[in-house]
């Protein structure tokens, strides 16, 4: 058992004192033990608060509080295959996010785990996410694919250069952005 404080020592001397459930011999000699303390350090009634304050900072360095639950732990966060699967974690990624049509949020949220795998199979669809009106989150939800995808190309809008450059690494993921420059200029011509 590791050795107490003077304080402490102080606090169980006091709480004798003040026991209603001890025997009043008990608290007389507590109460005389607590005036030879007193004495013998220098104190006096006053200070009792801040040797009791101390005595309790004494107890918290001795006893620590436990650490914080690990949250993988948490029964409530396990892996259940039935309600959890890698699609369905997108999806709750990209509603916080972004907004789009249930249909067009079921096909973002299994392309995406599919740029993972696509290797096993012999076709990878593309997708396109496009709208009529700017600024409505394109941006935003090829931004959330380039964290999530399988190693994706760095630059937004990449010259053939750089997407080739990427590709001759090996597999990966090209996301292009700003691509409505490119229908308008083939619609000028």
């Amino acid at each position: 058992m590791p050795k107490i404080t003077s304080e402490q020592h102080f606090a169980n001397l006091f709480n004798m004192a003040n026991d209603e459930a001890a025997s009043q011999t008990e608290r007389g000699e507590a109460e005389k033990a607590m005036a030879r303390w007193l004495k013998r350090h220098g104190k006096t009634r006053r200070d009792i608060g801040a040797i009791l304050l101390q005595a309790e900072k004494d107890d918290q360095k001795r006893n620590p509080p436990p650490p914080p639950p690990d949250p993988r732990v948490n029964e409530s966060v396990r892996f259940d295959p039935k309600r959890h699967n890698p699609a369905s974690l997108v999806e709750s990624i990209a509603k916080i996010y972004v907004t789009m049509s249930e249909h067009v949020l079921v096909i973002y949220s299994l392309w995406v785990p599919f740029t993972h795998v696509y290797r096993r199979f012999a076709v990878a669809p593309r997708i396109a996410l496009t709208s009529e009106d700017p600024n409505c989150g394109k941006s935003t939800a090829l931004e959330l694919a380039r964290f999530l995808t399988f190693r994706p190309n760095e630059e937004a809008l990449g010259s053939a250069a750089a997407l080739r450059t990427h590709l001759d690494k090996g597999p990966g993921t090209i996301l292009l952005d700003e691509a409505d420059h490119l229908t308008k200029a083939a619609q000028n011509r």
